[in-house]
């Protein structure tokens, strides 16, 4: 028989112990530190870039620098708040358990730009004369009384061509929250700002255009995080009475939604690509954002614009239609030397749709001082033209229908 020392016996018969009360029913095991949400892209993700957001009265800034990070962006403007930055998975968990100040962490993932240009010999101002009258057939004409004086634009975008005459000298690039030049080396921004404010393509001839470049070069692709650095820009430096544009757009995302309806609740008109997807709108951001106008874009026949690939977004997330197929709007070449010539382009794509949508709001709140972009959003849903647009897909069981509005801009 086996003899224990008596130390030896109080040091197994502790082990039994611990072990008992391990194995014993309902016995309660140790909770895990909590951790503020994540949230993974659903789609087109950037590795290893985040969104850090921010819990009220929290300075971004100066958390990032308490945890060691070095943010690609900040936002401090408003009251969605927060940093962009690269981290690694270790850094995502330090984020994560600062649960008294992070509110939410999520992946970064990229932007796309919404049209697609055909030829750079634009057809007819249809898209203009469609704008200015109830019905088909179309007159011809573009008659209008507002210019769109004393609004600004703010094109959130790829840059804008700003020596193109039809600009006559009122548009400025600002400001580019990815570095570098902030002028347009792509021609998406100059088509979206032609359409707004060009003198010969525009809606609002007069208006003050505004470039804010968010994405990457000379890409047509954004990150959220630069895009929502562009509305953060715009929330602290922007001048109204003014309207936003956003011709694009990505796999839903609650953060840039809720800095585009932060946009709209500062008093800015906000008109966003509803996408050339072919599906509900509500799956994309910022169109499904909360008080955002979201475009869905028409054919010159008034059929829902399905050209190629390029098939208008649709349901009950967009606001309403206005032209989008095969639109003409400034442009440029680049020549041998380097050095941008102005023309014209056709497009299509609900990029088109959502400037057309913007110079007229601009128009409306030219004429009426007093409105704001939520008044003239207003003023725009009452007096679009009602079921003119064919071709809009049939709602789900249960699903409110798309809104069969077109853009009329009245008598301005």
């Amino acid at each position: 028989m086996t003899r224990l020392i008596p130390a030896l016996t109080a040091l197994v018969a502790a082990a039994a112990a611990t072990a008992a009360a391990v194995a014993a029913p309902g016995a309660a095991a140790a909770e895990p530190a909590p951790l503020v949400p994540l949230r993974m892209a659903a789609s087109d993700a950037i590795a290893d870039s985040y969104i850090v957001r921010t819990r009220p009265g929290t300075d971004p800034a100066a958390l990032a620098a308490r945890l060691g990070l070095r943010p690609t962006h900040v936002y401090a403007a408003g009251t969605v708040r927060g940093f962009a930055a690269r981290l690694t998975g270790g850094q995502v968990a330090a984020v994560r358990a600062d649960t008294a100040e992070v509110a939410e962490v999520s992946q970064d993932a990229v932007v796309r730009t919404t049209a697609t240009v055909q030829s750079t010999t634009g057809p007819a101002l249809w898209h203009l004369d469609r704008a200015d009258q109830r019905d088909l057939p179309r007159s011809n004409t573009f008659t209008y009384t507002a210019t769109g004086t004393g609004i600004r634009a703010y094109v959130l975008d790829t840059g804008i061509y700003t020596g193109h005459p039809e600009f006559e000298g009122r548009a400025i690039n600002m400001v580019s929250t990815t570095g570098g030049s902030a002028e347009d080396c792509h021609g998406h921004g100059t088509l979206v700002a032609g359409l707004i404010g060009g003198s010969i393509h525009g809606v609002a001839k007069k208006v003050e255009v505004r470039g804010v470049k968010v994405t990457d070069g000379c890409t047509p692709t954004a990150s959220l995080s630069s895009l929502i650095a562009g509305m953060d820009w715009v929330l602290d430096r922007g001048v109204k009475p003014a309207v936003v544009n956003v011709s694009m757009g990505a796999a839903h995302d609650t953060t840039l939604n809720a800095k585009a309806t932060e946009l709209v609740s500062a008093g800015y008109f906000v008109s966003v690509a509803a996408g050339n997807e072919g599906i509900k709108t509500c799956l994309r951001s910022p169109a499904s954002a909360v008080g955002v106008t979201a475009v869905g874009g028409t054919a010159d026949d008034d059929s829902m614009m399905r050209d190629g690939t390029t098939v208008s977004n649709h349901g009950h997330c967009t606001t309403l239609f206005a032209p989008g197929e095969r639109v003409s709007s400034t442009f440029f070449t680049v020549a041998a030397d380097g050095t941008k010539r102005a023309a014209t382009a056709s497009a299509s794509g609900t990029s088109l749709a959502a400037p057309l949508v913007a110079g007229s709001a601009a128009l409306r709140m030219q004429v009426d001082p007093s409105h704001s972009g939520p008044a003239a959003r207003s003023w725009l849903l009452a007096n679009a033209s009602v079921g003119k647009v064919t071709g809009i897909p049939a709602p789900g069981p249960g699903e409110p229908p798309t809104p069969n509005l077109l853009l009329f801009k009245a008598s301005l």
